[in-house]
């Protein structure tokens, strides 16, 4: 009885984890006073990407087409509990631990809570899903 009791609870938490990857996945749309920019997050390999479709900040204007050099916000996000951080963070010859420069998290099933690290300084934002 035991053992079924673990193996229950142990898949309900994979499945919980997976269950948040999945609904990252898909495009993200922030628009401030700032910029407007579409972002499309997708699994490559074991890791998320975030792959820019539109940015405009007024002086800069990007929009991607088939074919094109694709560019990322990030490449390697990686599920830490609730969080999705970046992958590369923390990873220096140092013992010193640094921040990840990106930090994702569910503000609500259709809103992201995004940190990102500028000038070694966390700026917060919101991205919202896009429905298709």
């Amino acid at each position: 009885m035991l053992k079924h009791a673990l193996l229950i609870l142990t898949i309900v938490a994979l499945w919980s984890c997976s269950s948040k990857r999945n609904q990252l996945i898909g495009q993200w749309e922030v628009n401030n006073k700032f910029y407007h920019a579409i972002y499309e997050i997708s699994e490559e390999g074991e890791n998320l990407a975030g792959q820019v479709l539109y940015y405009n900040d007024g002086t800069t204007s990007y929009n991607y087409k088939d074919g094109a050099e694709k560019h990322y916000v990030f490449k390697n996000l990686i599920q830490k509990e609730e969080r999705f951080v970046d992958g590369v963070s923390g990873a220096t010859s140092s013992n010193v631990e640094q921040e990840p420069q990106w930090v994702l998290e569910f503000s609500t099933e259709q809103s992201l809570k995004v940190q990102k690290m500028i000038m070694d300084k966390p700026l917060t934002e919101y991205w919202y899903k896009r429905n298709k």
